[in-house]
């Protein structure tokens, strides 16, 4: 029971972080062909659509695009036959999904040019599967941001030691130690074995579920590294001379009304001589 009420507050927090970020692209990792299906149907309920229309609305092929689908995704997993999944590959890289959702053995080899974000809704068993994963943002000296969703407490998750689990009628939620299909994964303990392996701490984003350091100021990701300094410059440049753009303008509108004016006059002085000549 607990484990299930971790699962769907990972759900709530991923949303979160997805609106946090304004998350225009995303590669969405977890560890198993059902924990991808989950995302996928909360996703879709996310986007409005009822329990009921989520199975109508998965993706098969189709563009789903458009406002009406707010958090459009598509799913990599080995389930998935490979034309299914080059088709999600391809919408993904298209733009036309906002989300791919994969396992680690899915997305093997798979690179996105420019991919903005990453989310890890379960941490990797391994810590260089970890490496992988976030391996995938940042590259080409673009901006990224891999986000992980790390559960504070053991979860209990499947590990399928039986035939049973191809045909999706495994129920045996013993342990895998007493021939079960089920282990406690201790994902604080599996962040401490990343960041061991990387030599050092992991950035915690805020309640706000955004990054606490201000230093590092506003970052557009997916852009390369220097082009935000250099729009911010700009913006800067151009808001420092509205003042002038301003004076001139308002000294172009008063030069404007003179001509006019002195025109209007010139008129009226050649009329009134053509008359007198007229006479």
């Amino acid at each position: 029971m607990r484990s299930q009420t971790m699962k769907k507050l990972k759900l709530v927090a991923l949303r979160q972080v997805i609106d946090a970020h304004d998350m225009t692209q995303a590669m969405i990792f977890v560890r198993t062909q059902q924990d991808g299906e989950n995302v996928e149907s909360f996703l879709i309920q996310c986007s409005g659509f009822s329990p009921q229309e989520v199975n109508s609305h998965r993706f098969r092929g189709r563009r789903d695009t458009g406002p009406e689908v707010e958090y459009s995704c598509a799913v990599l997993h080995g389930g998935k036959r490979q034309e299914e999944r080059n088709e999600a590959l391809a919408a993904f890289k298209a733009g036309e999904v906002r989300f791919l959702i994969c396992t680690d053995v899915a997305a093997r080899g798979i690179d996105i040019v420019g991919l903005p974000y990453l989310v890890n809704v379960c941490l990797p068993d391994k810590s260089e599967n970890y490496i992988h994963r976030v391996g995938r943002v940042g590259r080409a000296e673009r901006h990224g941001l891999a986000v992980s969703l790390v559960s504070a407490q053991k979860e209990a998750v499947w590990f399928h030691t039986c035939n049973k689990a191809r045909m999706g009628v495994c129920n045996n939620r013993k342990l895998v130690s007493v021939g079960g299909c089920v282990l406690w994964q201790n994902e604080p303990k599996m962040l401490e074995e990343i960041e061991e392996r990387l030599n050092g701490r992991i950035e915690e984003l805020g309640p706000d579920f955004k990054r606490k350091n201000a230093d590092a100021g506003p970052r557009l990701y997916g852009t390369r590294v220097g082009e935000v300094q250099v729009n911010q410059q700009t913006a800067k440049h151009v808001e420092e001379l509205q003042p002038a753009v301003r004076e001139l303008v308002k000294l172009e509108e008063e030069a404007q009304a003179s001509f006019f004016s002195l025109q209007l006059q010139y008129s009226k002085d050649v009329s009134v001589g053509r008359s007198g000549v007229v006479h």
